[in-house]
This record gives C-alpha cells, structure tokens and sequence, in this order.
C-alpha cells in the first residue's frame, strides 16, 4: 500500500497511488499540479472518454474500501462515491491540450518522478545520489568532491534520458492507438466508398455472360457463363469470389452492383483487352473450338446493357 506516501509536484503533495499495478493519479491532482480551476481534468476527460480505453488508461473505481485504501479522501470527510484514476497513458493524452510552460514542467516531473518511479516513494529517490556516491567508492575512491559532483550530475542526466525515452515510447503508444482507430474507421468506410465509385460500368468492359453468348456465337459451340467462371476459378485466374488475382487485373473489372431488390454485391466484367485474351487462353485450352469469323469482334457495354445481376445472390 502507499498509504500516506507522498511525492512533491509543483509544490503539491501528491499521494502515490499504485491500482492494478499502475501508478495512477486523479482528475483532481491533476488540477492541482497543473494549476487549473477544479473541474478542468474532468471536463477534458469527459470530452475525450471515447478516445481513452478503461483498464489501460483510465480506472473507475467505486467501492469505498478501495478508494479509501488508496489514500483518496474528501476534505469535508469520508470517501466520494466514485473516483476516477489515470494512467501515465492516459494522463498524457489528457493533457496534451495544456501547453503553457507551466504545463511542460509539470509533465515532465510527473511522468519522470512520480509514474517513471513506480514502487519508490519521494525518500526513496533522495537515496539515489547516496548509490551513486557508493558506486564511485567502489571504483573511483579518490575521486575529489568536484569530480563526485560531476559523475552524479552524469548519472542523474543519464537516468533522465532514460526517462525521456520511456516518456517517447508511452507518447509513441498513444499515437498508435489514435491512428489505429481512424484506419479502422477508414476500413469501415471503404466498402461505401469503393460501391460509390464503382457502382457505373467501365465503358468498353462486358459482362460474363455477355462475353459467354459472344463465344458461343463466334464457335457455334454454347458454353455458359458459371462454364468460363468455373474454369477461370480452376485456373487460378480469379479467385473463389471471382475477383481476379493481381496479374490478371488488367484484363478483368471487378465492381460493385446492384440487383433488382437494391442488394449489393459484386461482378466480374471483361475489359476490351480481356476479351481477345481470354478467348485465345479458352481456345488453347480446348474449352471452345476455333472461331468461325476471321476476327473477334471485341464487344463493349452500350446504353441498357446490364450485368446478370443473377450473380450477385451468389456472391
């Protein structure tokens, strides 16, 4: 417990609250250290609640014990009836909007002493030029008192940078954090945003079935659509949900429909340079028989024609 431990910040007390094994401080000593009119952290934290994440940068505690426990009182006496705890993470993503000087001081004294210090209390950290002076008996015990005085300054800035770095990677986190949410939001948003831009036929691409009745008129053999679409899946030219694979991209459009009930979906279409290709790798593959005419007539998408809007029930 850290029960009436207390560390100085900004010349105030701040009791050492440790909850879940984090050090964490409330919306009230935060106003306080920084300075601020009560009520400024919570209303910030009240703004912002949906950016933060309960049990990583914020705890809300509300059983009497606990909160008494940690040292939490009321000047008028007893406990509140809840109480809202931060984290280092949370802490910094609260403050970010405080960026007088006072503030960055403030910062940085509460994330190096009192969150980077985490299991020692303020007299704890007094010790810390006694070990340094314990370790310069042990390997320079001549050393004079201007050369003590620099090794300790040395120490002192090195645990600082330290200190710094930890302070980098917790703000590094946050942005992590942050910038995974708005791709999860982007992800969320790009179907709608691809159905948009892709809901209008490419002129110059066809659809599979009006490319298996253009086939079957040019062979005078019938093959149906599901036929080319079976054989292209097989081939691994598209894939399971008839999209084609990347090399082969340039030859078909995959692109979202419409059926007559409005449901989306998706439909595979054969571009002006798709047509003559995959003609020639179903003829190669005897899948069709040699072209009647001397010249494949390439088909392209003229006003009313459709997909066969069948094909997206499948889907």
């Amino acid at each position: 417990m850290n029960e009436n431990k207390t560390m100085m910040i900004n010349d105030t007390a701040v009791v050492v609250k440790e909850y879940k094994g984090k050090r964490v401080v409330t919306l009230k000593e935060i106003d306080q250290c920084h300075g601020r009119p009560d009520g400024t952290a919570r209303r910030n934290f009240n703004q912002n609640k949906q950016h933060l994440i309960e049990g990583v940068d914020y705890f809300i505690i509300n059983q009497p014990n606990e909160i008494r426990t940690l040292g939490i009182t009321r000047p008028q006496g007893g406990v509140s009836k809840t109480v809202t705890l931060l984290t280092e993470s949370g802490y910094l993503m609260l403050v970010k909007s405080f960026t007088d000087d006072l503030a960055w001081d403030v910062q940085r004294q509460l994330v190096n002493t009192y969150f980077r210090n985490q299991g020692s209390t303020s007299t704890e950290i007094k010790v810390c030029d006694e070990s340094t002076d314990k370790i310069i008996d042990a390997y320079l015990p001549q050393a004079d008192e201007p050369t003590r005085m620099l090794l300790r300054a040395t120490f002192m800035a090195m645990n600082n940078l330290s200190n710094q770095v930890g302070v980098l990677k917790t703000e590094n986190k946050v942005l992590e954090a942050e910038n995974t949410k708005k791709e999860n939001i982007i992800q969320e948003n790009q179907p709608k945003v691809d159905f948009a831009e892709g809901i209008t036929a490419s002129k110059g691409t066809i659809s599979m079935s009006q490319f298996a009745k253009m086939v079957s008129k040019e062979t005078g053999k019938t093959i149906g659509r599901n036929a080319i679409l079976l054989w292209l899946r097989q081939q691994k030219i598209l894939m399971r949900t008839n999209e084609p694979y990347q090399m082969y991209k340039k030859y078909f459009e995959y692109i979202p429909v419409l059926n007559h009930w409005g449901k989306g979906g998706f439909a595979t279409r054969v571009t002006g340079k798709g047509q003559k290709w995959l003609f020639e790798r179903l003829r190669k593959a005897g899948v069709i028989g040699e072209k009647k005419n001397t010249k494949l007539v390439s088909v392209s998408v003229v006003q009313g024609d459709e997909d066969d809007l069948s094909w997206v029930d499948e889907i």
